[in-house]
């Protein structure tokens, strides 16, 4: 009698254990295996396509794949190191993956499969500060299907700043459960991604000291506050010798380029009001909090530590200011731990949760046929179910263009046109077309000279060339000069190899 009461209790146990978390838990896998996927399937296709060229993907890639190899990440594809734009030192510990798999494609498996976990902190989150039943799935499921994270899983391939919407969450939800060395960990691999997410992280210090803890508080809001110092006036400096970006005159050239004319517009209340109120915010602000009904707002406190919400409001950078750029994703976890807070707040009334939820998975999926990319919109099925089908389909012309790219050995400079170059990039030398032949550079200042101004081997797309007055004169001097021989044609590509 006595055993049995005990194997009764274990069975209990069990059972509880089963249906309270690991049914849920197994239930969050197979949401994530699908976004994964659908949107896996989406960026292969896409990159076999060439639609994904040098800017975004290219650059980074060639950046990354340099770090893998050891070796100084100087971008010929860009004519910058790596370093030198932003102080992205995540990538260290990004390049290794190209050890296990020699392609663009790692990158691009690993930027899908990122976003897709954050689902599991949504959960986690939700569980803790709203339910510990199924109900958190719910949430990992408005995540999943939120557009502004398709897009920025769909933009040109490969962006950092998407690596911080796991990190950011994974750093509150420890932050909740009081592991605070765990938090400091994810709070710094965030901040690493990307300088910017140092001045969110600021703001995240002064909520933790007011509302949690001062000691974590402080040491939060000092260490971002230090790096975000020490990235911007000594380690990106340090890296800008052989160029210069300019993206921060280009995103709010309007504020002046003195620090004194910043702070005077800054303060100044009317041209602020002209910066904040405009159409195009308005249709931003719609566009991140329609698809959870505004009820983040409810925790309006935890929304606006979002730094890069702000940025992006009073940018002069157009694409800032909407969903479908990659400049949306580190507002994406804010929004999100700001809409599981407010929930939080009727969670013992269960009619209330359940009511807000239900009219979040209205607003969800309505967004996501309105609003969301149509790759991913669920009532496009023969679309998705298409992409899963024809997974890493190469079109015969494509296919035709690969092959012409394996004649180029690996060890041998290239400069191709934009949209081939992030099929070539795992070389120490990769250009742009014209460049080197001709400096093209996009969002620098050109400091230094590219390290090679005859390369081995130039892969030209005709259709780009004929469009562009300044590569056409470059294309046709390459084969008049005489220095440069044909050495493979299809339809519109050719492939010249220098002569010795």
């Amino acid at each position: 009698m006595k055993h049995a009461k005990h194997i009764r209790r274990l069975r209990s146990a069990v059972r509880k254990v089963s249906f309270g978390f690991a049914a849920p838990a197994v239930l969050l896998v197979l949401m994530m295996a699908a976004y994964i996927a659908v949107f896996t399937a989406a960026v292969f296709s896409e990159y076999n396509m060439f639609w994904y060229g040098n800017y975004d993907l290219g650059i980074q890639d060639q950046g990354i794949w340099m770090l893998s190899q050891l070796k100084s990440p100087y971008m010929t594809a860009r004519g910058m190191n790596l370093f030198g734009d932003h102080a992205s030192y995540i990538h260290i510990l990004i390049a290794p993956f190209y050890w296990l798999w020699d392609d663009a494609k790692a990158l691009l498996f690993l930027h899908t499969a990122a976003l897709a976990l954050g689902a599991v902190p949504v959960y986690l989150i939700a569980r803790k500060k709203v339910d510990s039943g199924w109900t958190p799935l719910a949430f990992s499921f408005l995540y999943l299907m939120y557009p502004a994270l398709h897009y920025s899983n769909l933009d040109q391939g490969y962006h950092y700043e998407s690596l911080t919407v796991p990190l950011v969450l994974l750093a509150y939800y420890f932050l909740i459960e009081g592991k605070h060395n765990l938090f400091y960990a994810s709070s710094f691999l965030a901040i690493i991604c990307k300088e910017g997410m140092a001045l969110s992280f600021m703001l995240i210090g002064a909520y933790i000291y007011f509302r949690h803890d001062r000691r974590v508080g402080a040491i939060t809001a000092t260490f971002s506050l230090a790096y975000l110092l020490i990235s911007m006036f000594v380690l990106i400096p340090a890296f800008e010798k052989d160029g210069t970006s300019h993206n921060i005159r280009t995103m709010v050239g309007s504020f002046g380029s003195t620090p004194a004319e910043i702070m005077s517009k800054a303060a100044n209340p009317f041209f602020m009001y002209g910066k904040i109120f405009t159409e195009r915010n308005a249709a931003y602000f719609f566009d991140l909090l329609f698809p959870v009904a505004f009820i983040a707002l409810y925790d309006a406190g935890f929304l606006v530590l979002s730094a890069s919400f702000f940025v992006n409001i009073i940018s002069d950078w157009y694409y800032s200011h909407q969903i479908e750029y990659h400049y949306v994703s580190p507002v994406i976890p804010f929004v999100f731990i700001a809409t599981i807070n407010a929930v939080s707040k009727h969670r013992k009334d269960r009619l209330v949760t359940y009511s807000l939820l239900l009219l979040m998975a209205g607003t969800t999926l309505v967004s996501n046929v309105v609003i969301g990319p149509p790759e991913a919109r669920i009532t496009d099925y023969s679309r998705i179910k298409d992409g899963l089908l024809r997974f890493n389909y190469v079109s015969e012309d494509d296919r035709s263009v690969l092959q012409l790219m394996e004649m180029i050995p690996k060890d041998a400079s290239v400069s191709t046109t934009y949209n081939w170059v992030s099929h070539l990039t795992h070389r120490e030398k990769a250009y742009m077309f014209p460049n080197p032949f001709q400096t093209y550079l996009y969002g620098i200042d050109e400091k230094g000279v590219h390290p090679d101004r005859d390369v081995n081997y130039v892969l030209l797309d005709t259709r780009l060339v004929q469009e562009d007055e300044g590569q056409r004169q470059v294309a046709e001097s390459i084969k008049a000069g005489g220095r440069y021989e044909l050495i493979g044609e299809y339809k519109y590509a050719q492939l010249w190899r220098r002569r010795e």
